[in-house]
C-alpha cells in the first residue's frame, strides 16, 4: 500500500535549545537558564 501526501503539503520539524545544546560543563557548554530551572523545579510541566 502506497499513501501520498498533497502536493501542497509542508513538512516541519523544531527543536528546542535544550535538546540541541548537550549536557552542561562537556565540551566547554556553561550553563543555561534552563539548567538551573530544571535542577530547581525538577521537570517542566507544559501548561
Amino acid at each position: 500500500m502506497t499513501k501520498t501526501l498533497p502536493e501542497d503539503f509542508i513538512f516541519g520539524g523544531a527543536t528546542a535549545a535544550y535538546q540541541a545544546e548537550g549536557a552542561t560543563n562537556t565540551d566547554g557548554k556553561g550553563r543555561v537558564a534552563w539548567d538551573t530551572y530544571l535542577e530547581e523545579n525538577y521537570w517542566y510541566t507544559a501548561e
